[in-house]
């Protein structure tokens, strides 16, 4: 009796565990099929660490595919195993079975035979040989098909089946891959023929050098469409190895970032430049990783890059709503484009980490925002084409103008030749003009408009005519000498227009003349102009002090008036005196204040107004400047330069700065003054001022005078940078000086103050500038 009881507890013991983990079976009907084809999720039979093609073994674990063994059982990322699951079919037919990567190789039997095998299946990292490609194979008519798959990986990060077998009737065939190949294949010729139209676009004069960048990150992005997904480069390059192509893959993703923020900034001109320089290095740094380290490192670098893509996507959006609110060109469409793409590439995230079964999407949404760019592209060439129509048509009325400034009056100017280069840069890239000059800080005394005219009449000719010019600028101890350089021979007949009459007369009038020269490949056009000599005038000028206006009235030292718009607005209330600032003719003539006409910017300039400000810190200075010069006129600010007026100079804005100083009261500075305390109070009352004048709250004085940042709260625009200058406590180590200047103007020439006020803040702005003098 106790025999027969063991007896029966040993078998029970043996049948309990097969009815509880009996295989795995998945029964496919006709429906299934003609609906297309069918996957093969679901449980399969797992036997870790085991090879072996028995299916009825008793199984040891039961896993769902596709999915990752070390994600739903104790088992390591790297080893083998075996998976099994019978499969019933409606009729007895051909069939064909889509496999799909895994990593890192893989064989698949198929009632009891070896069907298809990727790579070398094996027990350790020394034997096992890693591939990747998706493929299908066909199946014998049955109507049962016992799969049995072997699974190694001892190369890559995870390990087990990343998606899902697919099985599909004769029907349905082209489905399983060959309808995505030919789709692949088409994407990644259009995104190839894209760059190259791009990158042609640049060689030529109407490209953008945003678009350099653009074509470049297309490039990476082709290029990566064919190593994932279908894999259709492998089908063509068989002798490079299986981890050569995974880092292949993985460079190009790391290059394709900081590409694309590049492309980014450059295309709406975006200055600060430190994000763009950090994703740039990161990648550079990772690219240099994934070089040299195996693949069961560089496999997990692919964190990395999507860390740094979900950044990018956060920055890039804050960035366009910043630029939508500065009403930038394009940025509607462009958030469009990159909304839609984002869609694309989070799904392909959702796809990478298994959350969902599908295909690599992202190079189709890159086809989408390419569409997008190149709308935009066109939308430009269009309103450059208008542009360039508009420009050119200016440039050939300026002959006529020519003949009609030279009838009435003929108005010179003393300029250097950097100051004229930069007067026609907008030009010059208009017809693709190239300018080599050899020394640009050369002085010119003649009419600046008319040079401009000559050279641009001239190269506008050889644009009409289709021939490609470039301009050299030389001088000697006398002239400087100007030569266009046609790259054509041309015949006299060809470039004798109107417009070469106006040259001639206006080079005649300045006391030069054209000459054109035939070469044996191109075409000569030169003349000189005598240079302005400094030390010969200036030498003449210590002789010579000219008076103008009411000598009873309040003098003022006038260093030059070379426009005479000084003379013509001061005149009348003022007594000018036109002589050299010097410490002589401070002391001689005692002016009120000091109109300082900038002629050339040097250390010799920086080092008078210092000693003249060290020395007579009750005297204004106004300066006159070029709008070029900002760097240098900050650094007169901090001497003490009490206000100025940008060329060209208005006579009514002139008039009003000489009253607002020779009113404001220029007493001796209190003692034990502090330079932060006065700047808290100047800022206080300047927007106190703004406030109380405009009705208007100090967040749109920071817009509208676009020197201060406006940052968004949530809803709410705060001017935090501005915020700190209203507290001795908060205000910076190192203020904005020349900020808190020109907020101050500002509040000047948009409000209309009354006298008392008006005095009170030109008094403080005087009290400022003479203790940054100080």
């Amino acid at each position: 009796m106790i025999n027969a009881m063991k007896l029966v507890v040993f078998i029970l013991g043996w049948m309990i565990p097969l009815t509880c983990f009996s295989l795995p079976e998945k029964t496919i009907s006709t429906d299934d099929l003609r609906q297309g084809p069918v996957a093969l999720n679901g449980l399969w039979a797992f036997d870790w660490q085991a090879l072996h093609i028995e299916m009825n073994r008793p199984m040891q674990d039961g896993l769902k595919l596709p999915g990752l063994w070390h994600e739903q059982g104790p088992y390591a990322p790297h080893g083998f195993a075996t998976f099994r699951l019978r499969l019933h079919m409606p009729v007895q037919q051909p069939y064909y079975l889509r496999i799909p990567d895994m990593p890192s190789a893989m064989s698949l039997w198929v009632n009891g035979k070896l069907r298809f095998q990727r790579g070398v299946v094996s027990h350790t990292v020394q034997s096992e040989q890693p591939k990747f490609g998706p493929a299908v194979m066909p199946l014998e008519p049955a109507t049962q098909y016992d799969l049995v798959l072997h699974v190694s990986n001892f190369h890559h990060k995870e390990g087990g089946v990343w998606h899902n077998l697919l099985i599909s009737d004769a029907k349905h065939r082209a489905a399983l891959r060959d309808q995505s190949k030919l789709l692949d294949a088409m994407v990644f010729s259009f995104l190839v023929l894209v760059s190259i139209y791009l990158l042609g676009r640049n060689i030529t004069r109407y490209g953008h050098d945003s678009h350099i960048f653009f074509a470049l990150f297309v490039w990476a992005i082709a290029l990566r469409s064919v190593t994932v997904g279908e894999r259709i480069a492998y089908d063509f390059i068989s002798f490079m190895s299986w981890q050569n192509w995974q880092r292949l893959e993985h460079i190009l993703l790391f290059i394709a970032l900081p590409l694309f923020v590049y492309f980014f900034h450059r295309f709406f001109d975006i200055k600060n430049q430190v994000f763009p320089r950090i994703i740039a290095v990161v990648s550079f740094v990772v690219v240099i990783a994934t070089v040299f380290l195996p693949a069961t490192v560089f496999t997990w670098f692919g964190e990395v890059n999507q860390i740094m893509g979900l950044m990018t996507v956060a920055y890039i959006m804050i960035m366009l709503v910043l630029l939508r609110k500065q009403n930038a060109p394009f940025v509607n469409l462009f958030m469009i484009s990159f909304m839609g793409w984002t869609v694309f590439v989070i799904h392909d995230y959702l796809y990478t980490h298994l959350y969902i079964q599908s295909r690599p999407l992202a190079q189709f949404g890159l086809v989408f925002f390419v569409l997008f760019q190149l709308y935009m592209l066109w939308l430009h060439s269009q309103r450059e084409s208008r542009l360039l129509l508009s420009v050119k048509s200016s440039i050939d009325r300026s002959a006529g103008q020519i003949m009609k400034r030279y009838t009435q009056s003929n108005t010179t100017s003393l300029f250097t030749l950097r100051h004229w280069q930069a007067s026609i840069d907008f030009y010059t890239g208009i017809l693709n003009l190239p300018v080599y000059i050899e020394d640009d800080s050369i002085l010119l005394n003649c009419s600046q408009d008319d040079l401009q005219s000559i050279v641009l009449i001239l190269t506008r000719m050889a644009d009409r005519d289709g021939i490609s010019a470039s301009l050299y600028i030389g001088n000697d101890s006398k002239n400087v000498n100007f030569e266009v350089i046609l790259n054509k021979v041309t015949n006299q007949q060809k470039i004798l227009h109107d417009e070469l009459n106006a040259v001639h007369y206006a080079l005649n009038t300045m006391g030069s003349k054209l000459d054109i020269t035939r070469l044996s490949s191109s075409t000569k056009m030169s003349f000189s102009i005598p240079r302005y000599i400094e030390d010969e005038h200036e030498e003449n000028d210590e002789k010579k002090v000219e008076n103008l206006g009411n000598a009873l009235a309040e003098p003022v030292l006038v260093n030059q008036d070379s426009t005479g718009v000084i003379g013509h607005t001061l005149s009348e209330y003022f007594h000018l005196i036109l002589a050299n600032i010097t410490q002589e003719n401070i002391i001689k003539f005692r002016p009120k204040m000091i109109v300082w006409q900038v002629k050339k910017w040097d250390a010799y300039m920086i080092e008078d107004i210092k000693r003249i400000r060290s020395e007579h810190n009750d005297i204004p200075i106004l300066l006159l400047v070029d709008a070029y010069h900002k760097t240098q006129l900050a650094q007169c600010i901090r001497m003490g330069v009490t206000d100025y007026v940008v060329s060209p100079v208005l006579p009514e804005e002139l008039l009003l700065k000489v009253q607002r100083l020779n009113s404001s009261s220029m007493v001796m500075l209190p003692e034990n003054e502090d330079v932060r305390d006065v700047t808290v109070q100047l800022i206080r009352d300047a927007i106190d001022m703004w406030q109380r004048y405009s009705g208007k709250s100090k967040t749109v004085l920071a817009e509208k005078s676009g020197l201060w940042r406006v940052y968004m709260d949530g809803s709410t625009a705060k001017t935090r940078t501005l915020d700190k200058y209203l507290s001795v406590q908060t205000l910076p180590k190192n203020p904005r000086w020349e900020t808190v200047n020109r907020t101050v103007h500002f509040v000047l020439d948009q409000c209309a103050l009354d006298d008392k006020d008006e005095k009170k803040l030109n008094h403080q702005l005087s009290v400022f500038n003479r203790l940054l003098a100080n």
